[in-house]
């Protein structure tokens, strides 16, 4: 059983954070399907030298890791990991609750907090405020924030994979490495980075061509040229809320009453997603199940 947060908590969790992705999704869906951030996420990687996090995605342990170091230590991590190993169900959702209500706790005196700077002043206020810092703060800085903006996407890519094709884009990476083409094809299409941030990738694609493997090699060039988030997903905010209460292994303990009132609370129309009460709301988690298990690859 993958450890989880208990309801409270993860419901808290979800209100805080489905904002800020779903402001990425829905842009997302206007613009056809087609990933493009604003100029503030990429100014945000570009900074924080984060533009590389693709290289985590084979290794799905660095997801905490990330989160742990944006807000703690490497070692305190690596102590709490260990102690982990040997905890019980109750134990692993107590840490979790914990950590998760601590890090959301914020610290205006403290070197960071995780607010990611978005307009022109914000971001003129955010390096006031770095300059500020001793050349120690700056490394610390540094550190935590390049973690934070890494975790960040990497969660994005995982949500948008998990909406799309039903399984985080870390396992369709793992899966990709072991030698399956259609994981391959899949994860391409949700992120088109890993071509050249992790070694298989580009190497396959080679071996497709030195071979003459046109049949892999058209397969790819439609994954290429499709958005990943394509029309058939009428309510990408809805779905992004499922995916994320699925992300944290807390979707199916939910009854519909719950997860209608996380919508309300997290400001999600209930008429524009066709969710006007618990039979509606079935309905549309059944469209995300079966969503998830379609077979597209041509």
């Amino acid at each position: 059983m993958h450890p989880k947060p208990s309801k409270e908590v993860a419901i808290r969790y979800i209100q805080k954070h489905l904002p800020d992705y779903g402001e990425l999704f829905s842009k997302i869906h206007k613009n056809g399907g087609w990933v493009k951030f604003d100029p503030w996420l990429y100014n945000a990687l570009k900074n924080t030298k984060a533009t590389d996090y693709a290289k985590f995605y084979p290794d799905e342990s660095v997801l905490p890791k990330l989160f742990f170091i944006a807000f703690s230590d490497l070692e305190t991590y690596k102590e709490l990991a260990t102690d982990l190993d040997q905890a019980n169900t109750e134990e692993h959702t107590a840490f979790l609750d914990d950590w998760i209500v601590s890090a959301e706790q914020d610290d205006p005196e403290g070197l960071w907090n995780f607010h990611i700077p978005k307009t022109p002043e914000e971001i003129e206020e955010a390096k006031k405020l770095f300059e500020s810092y001793s050349q120690e703060e700056q490394n610390e800085a540094g550190k935590r924030a390049y973690c934070f903006i890494a975790f960040f996407i990497i969660n994005f890519h995982n949500y948008l994979a998990l909406m799309v094709h039903g399984r985080k884009i870390s396992q369709l990476v793992a899966e990709a490495i072991r030698g399956d083409d259609k994981a391959f094809l899949l994860t391409v299409q949700i992120d088109p980075t890993v071509m050249q941030a992790i070694p298989y990738f580009h190497e396959r694609e080679s071996l497709a061509y030195r071979t003459g493997d046109s049949d892999f090699l058209d397969k790819l060039a439609y994954r290429r040229k499709n958005p990943p988030l394509r029309g058939k997903i009428r309510f990408p905010l809805l779905y992004l809320l499922f995916a994320m209460l699925q992300d944290i292994n807390i979707l199916d303990d939910l009854s519909r009453i719950e997860i209608l009132d996380i919508c309300d609370a997290s400001g999600l129309d209930r008429w524009q997603n066709r969710i006007e009460d618990v039979n509606y709301l079935g309905k549309r988690l059944s469209e995300f199940r079966r969503y998830q298990n379609h077979n597209r690859i041509k």
